[in-house]
């Protein structure tokens, strides 16, 4: 298998296909709730206050609906661009990205299983609240539903008018750089970094809450401005429907025991890929210029040095002639011009000496 002609190597192979493995799960566990979760739609629309965080929040069948149908087709079309390469249409169908993505993917899962460590430790009734309290059908449909209401609230129109601001202002604002804006690694930084701490601080909660979500929308924007809207919402969505697995299995000895070790797994792909990354970044650093550090050596003038003739002039006697270039002779004193073959059988002698010329 290769990418953009470039041949898939080794760790890209495994973490790849582990990344399939991870999204073909959350597949099948949201496939196999489904018709428990519709029958539980008159369960899940009581649950609109909880769902969203917003007070007196009416969740209608009409919106539960909605947002199970928007689930189905944006993973479809999500699950379509890991396969199909069209980049005429979006950044979501590169080829070349796809590679990439599955690197990140790992890291995102892998500082979730680091923040939900950290924060089963520092409140030990995380897992016994909300959502967990209910059955497995609300579950699903609740963490479906928290995928719809943060990819498209909390990412796709802030994120959208982050980068339609940022075209406008480079100039760059066209319908092939809207769909794939091409965004720089500081750019994505800084709009990533912006848009989760507002989100944070809108959504609320204690400090442990705000690093959580800040860490988590972080990553989320960061993959949505690099890979586009469809990686970020498979990754959200990925990585939530594995909570519901987890309780879906929890009742199978086997089954409990092996997902841990998966997710341990996954998580040792993510040091990998974030070691990877790491070094493919240091590429671009800048390089110090070593040959400006180096004490540069200071070019000492040597004196050019010419030949003259020792002899006799016939016209003043002088001894001294200068050699011209046709190698014909120069009396040093008066001038006299001397053909090279008229020199005779004169007793001469050739020195050297220092001409300082600047």
């Amino acid at each position: 298998m290769t990418d953009n002609g470039k041949a898939f190597s080794p760790g890209d192979r495994i973490i790849r296909y582990s990344g399939i493995a991870l999204i073909a799960m959350s597949l099948i566990t949201f496939a196999y709730l489904i018709p428990g979760t519709l029958d539980a739609m008159n369960i899940a629309v009581t649950l609109g206050p909880q769902l969203t965080g917003i007070p007196g929040f009416s969740l209608t069948p009409d919106l539960f609906y909605l947002s199970i149908a928007l689930t189905l087709l944006t993973l479809l079309v999500s699950i379509f661009s890991l396969f199909v390469h069209r980049p005429d249409i979006s950044t979501g169908f590169q080829e070349t990205k796809n590679r990439e993505y599955f690197h990140y993917l790992m890291i995102f899962i892998l500082l979730q299983i680091i923040l939900t460590e950290i924060i089963a430790y520092f409140v030990p009734a995380f897992g016994t609240g909300f959502p967990y309290n209910e059955s497995v059908a609300v579950q699903n449909f609740a963490f479906v539903f928290a995928t719809v209401f943060q990819s498209f609230l909390f990412q796709l129109l802030p994120i959208m008018a982050a980068i339609l601001l940022l075209l406008l202002f480079t100039g760059k604002l066209n319908r092939s750089a809207i769909l794939s804006p091409g965004i720089g690694m500081r750019e994505n930084l800084l709009i990533s970094g912006v848009i989760s701490a507002s989100v944070s601080l809108v959504v609320g909660g204690t400090v442990l809450d705000y690093l959580s979500n800040f860490v988590t929308f972080f990553m989320l924007n960061f993959i949505f401005v690099r890979f586009g809207f469809l990686k970020a919402f498979l990754t959200n969505f990925t990585v939530a429907i594995t909570n519901v697995t987890a309780t879906l299995i929890s009742g199978n000895v086997i089954l409990s025991n092996i997902l841990p070790i998966f997710l341990f797994y996954l998580g040792f792909l993510g040091m990998y890929s974030a070691v990877q990354i790491g070094m493919n970044l240091s590429r671009y650093l800048p390089v110090p210029d070593q040959k400006n550090d180096r004490p540069r050596k200071v070019e000492k003038k040597v004196p050019r040095m010419e030949p003259f003739i020792r002899s006799n002039c016939p016209d003043c006697g002088h001894t001294v002639f200068h050699v011209k270039d046709d190698m014909g002779l120069k009396c040093a004193r008066c001038g006299k011009d001397l053909e090279k073959d008229a020199t005779g059988e004169m007793n001469i002698s050739i020195e050297f000496r220092k001409v300082n010329k600047s």
